[in-house]
């Protein structure tokens, strides 16, 4: 519904041409490789792929590609660093008004970047990619994402508590973090773990 209604006032608009709407990251893929569009407007949270794995393989394939996160959560530091580094040319949450995403459109199809005050502030600390984390770092990850604790996951991969806590921490920074369940649940979402 919510799909559904942003297309049907964004195609209402003279400036704006909705070629396709798609219900999961694979039609999303398929329908960008059909209809070779502009902008695309990706959902966050889609069902089967997320939209910051998919604006990836979508600028990778088509670096011309503007694309816009739509994000249903705040769109906090560490998701607007992860967009930008996939390519994103903004960040929208769902619940800002339809004209700023018809505004925004309109800004990336011209080439510019979709930035508000959080955006320059999350961009401010992207100096590291999270694709850059260690093997480590996902080993310790994947290990507290199965419920093992620091204590566990040392003794488990036989090195110190500390190592534990450093690895931990490196990730929840990489990722833009702010808990140890966040970083498993971003972790698991881009496919790291």
């Amino acid at each position: 519904m919510f799909r559904d209604s942003i297309a049907s006032v964004l195609g209402n608009r003279p400036d704006i041409e909705v070629v396709a709407t798609a219900a999961t990251g694979a039609q999303t893929l398929a329908a960008l490789a059909a209809h070779l569009p502009d902008v695309v407007v990706v959902d966050y949270g889609l069902p089967d792929i997320n939209g910051i794995e998919i604006v990836r393989r979508a600028c990778r394939a088509r670096p011309e590609l503007r694309a816009i996160l739509l994000s249903g959560t705040e769109a906090g530091p560490g998701l607007i660093r992860l967009g930008v580094l996939a390519g994103c040319s903004g960040v929208l949450q769902k619940s800002h008004a339809l004209a700023l995403l018809a505004a925004a459109i309109d800004l990336a199809a011209n080439g510019a970047a979709v930035t508000t005050r959080e955006a320059l502030s999350a961009l401010a600390g992207a100096s590291e990619s999270p694709d850059v984390l260690t093997g480590r770092q996902i080993e310790v990850l994947a290990l507290a994402a199965e419920g093992y604790g620091t204590k566990e996951i040392a003794k488990y991969l036989g090195v110190s508590n500390d190592s534990v806590r450093n690895n931990l921490q490196r990730s929840l920074t990489k990722l833009g973090a702010h808990s140890r369940l966040e970083a498993v649940n971003l972790a698991r979402r881009l496919g790291l773990i």
